[in-house]
């Protein structure tokens, strides 16, 4: 057993039985060398495709179903039943010289957000690695009454896995703000601040 002289490759790990017997060597080891084609599955062809309409009519007009004095998380509030959330809400401006040129913040826990103000659409983001993410868009107020429509949408959504239950989705939280000048702001994630969801 003293004094055997055993070949052992470079950046491999032998195994010996009884101390002289060679069992396994990692450099040795065969692997299969086959090329991998890719082939329509036959399956496919019975595949259907189904749709169900959502009714959004009241939500273009900006009329929502109901109304919530909080932010909501999109997951609990939609059931899967749709990957989509309108938040609305108005505001009353008076003085333009403050709102002309006012930035629209809102704190969103993803994945997308589109933003409108008065029926104008004013732009949208989405996350990165479904991260939660704060949208910035320049917004013009009118003197008058303005209507702001915030889209949350979830792509991709996971359905399983660790903490799926406890992730939240959507403007949950928020906040949704207008920074006007000298940094005078608006706050619509108080109670009462967001009027109308759909």
């Amino acid at each position: 057993m003293h004094d055997c002289k055993y070949f052992v490759p470079a950046w491999s790990v032998t195994i010996l039985d009884g101390c002289n017997n060679e069992v396994f060597n990692t450099a040795k080891v065969n692997t299969q060398t086959s090329i991998l084609v890719k082939k329509s599955d036959d399956r496919t062809t019975n595949l259907n495709w189904s749709w169900k309409p959502e009714p959004i009519k009241d939500t273009l007009k900006g009329e929502g179903k109901f109304k919530a004095s909080q932010l909501l998380e999109q997951k609990d509030l939609t059931l899967d039943a749709s990957n989509y959330l309108w938040y609305m809400t108005t505001v009353a401006i008076i003085d333009t010289s403050i709102w002309n040129n006012a930035t629209l913040r809102v704190g969103t826990m993803g994945h997308t957000l589109h933003g409108y103000v008065n029926k104008r659409r004013v732009g949208y983001q989405f996350s990165q690695k479904g991260n939660s993410f704060t949208y910035e868009k320049h917004v013009s107020l009118k003197n008058e009454t303005n209507v702001i429509t915030l889209l949350s949408a979830t792509v991709g959504l996971a359905n399983y896995g660790y903490g799926f239950d406890m992730k939240k989705t959507g403007i949950a939280g928020g906040p949704i703000q207008l920074v006007g000048k000298n940094n005078e702001t608006i706050d619509f994630s108080k109670p009462c601040g967001l009027t109308r969801l759909a």
